[in-house]
């Protein structure tokens, strides 16, 4: 009996160590129609000049936002990726000296998992705004120059691997069935490459504005509708008391997993919510692995505690098993009595 319950004390902490991650890492998609960067190219070669050129923006976000679906009081934005859609064309005038033109090609502005860990989580306050400081950006792209002064033609990397360290900060709204992310007030300048006189300065500001979809109450997994899927992750986690997390079920982000869950994702659930209520008792009646290796290892025990006393009698030797308080004697233990009464 001992044995059995350690196995269960044992499965039920290996249970509560897979629960996951805070909050629910929400795919963005940068509006490219809203989004807009400016970049004031310096070309440096003895001549001095800078030009100044627009492009929009497109690309991905992932953010960490909590609690899902919406009412967010914590972000944390993990990566991005966003691409410059439009080549772009600078034009430098060196006065006498002559003139000069480049290129920024393939141009993207990146915080991706490679960069190390990303910044902790922050606070969104009643407005929605946030502010996360020490985020590693990098410029990438090809940056090619030709000039009619002595320094003539060449080109640049814009190298991943310089990085600069910035706060990100903005707003994250919800309307309706869309979340709405901000990155406001950019100005990042990166040195083209990385010699700090050379070519130059790349300076870059605007602003980001990004989407995603709302969670639906019930769609654990985030795929966008409430399915058997969903309702397979609640009813494994159900009865869960602390730690609750969405992807198990919490879906209102108390810290268990219940009836009111279980209510929330019927709601929505894409068969319907008595179809929701059936599944869930099909589900719940059918007994997990390890809750069946669980029985054969303690079935014994099991057994004992529920049998009170019984008593075979027959010509031969009877035998009794008793409840340890009925005559005082080795709990729950078989005896061998002979046809006399004599315990044996």
């Amino acid at each position: 009996m001992r044995f059995a319950r350690s196995i269960f004390t044992c499965a039920v902490a290996a249970l509560a160590s897979q629960t996951l991650a805070a909050g629910w890492d929400y795919p963005f998609t940068v509006n490219q129609a809203q989004s807009t960067l400016t970049f004031n190219a310096t070309l440096a070669l003895g001549p001095e000049d800078n030009d100044v050129k627009t492009s929009p923006i497109s690309g991905t976000m992932l953010v960490n936002l909590a609690p899902p679906p919406g009412n967010f009081n914590s972000i944390r934005i993990t990566q991005f990726d966003f691409s410059v859609v439009n080549t772009l064309n600078f034009s430098f005038d060196f006065g006498f000296l002559g003139s000069g033109t480049a290129t920024l090609q393939q141009g993207k502005l990146q915080e991706l998992p490679s960069f190390g860990t990303p910044p902790a989580a922050v606070s969104v306050n009643s407005n929605g705004n946030y502010s996360q400081p020490g985020h590693r950006i990098a410029a990438d792209g090809n940056f090619n120059y030709n000039t009619t002064t002595a320094s003539g033609s060449g080109s640049a990397d814009l190298d991943d691997s310089a990085r600069i360290t910035r706060t990100l900060a903005g707003q994250v709204t919800t309307s309706g069935s869309q979340i709405t992310l901000t990155i406001n007030s950019l100005n990042w300048l990166f040195d083209i490459e990385e010699d700090g006189t050379d070519i130059g300065d790349l300076q870059i500001t605007g602003n980001i504005v990004a989407t995603a979809p709302l969670l639906k109450r019930g769609d654990s997994d985030g795929d966008g509708d409430v399915d058997l899927n969903d309702l397979s992750n609640l009813a494994a986690a159900y009865g869960v008391t602390t730690n609750g997390q969405w992807g198990q079920g919490d879906f209102d982000s108390d810290g268990d997993i219940d009836l009111n869950d279980l209510s929330s994702l019927a709601a929505n659930y894409g068969t319907g919510e008595a179809a929701a209520f059936a599944d869930f008792q099909a589900l719940a009646a059918v007994p997990e692995p390890a809750a069946l290796g669980l029985l054969a290892l303690g079935g014994t025990a099991l057994v004992r505690r529920h049998v009170n006393f019984a008593v075979r009698w027959s010509y031969g030797p009877r035998f009794l098993w008793e409840r340890g308080s009925f005559l005082g004697f080795l709990p729950r233990t078989l005896r061998n009595i002979d046809n006399a009464g004599t315990y044996l």
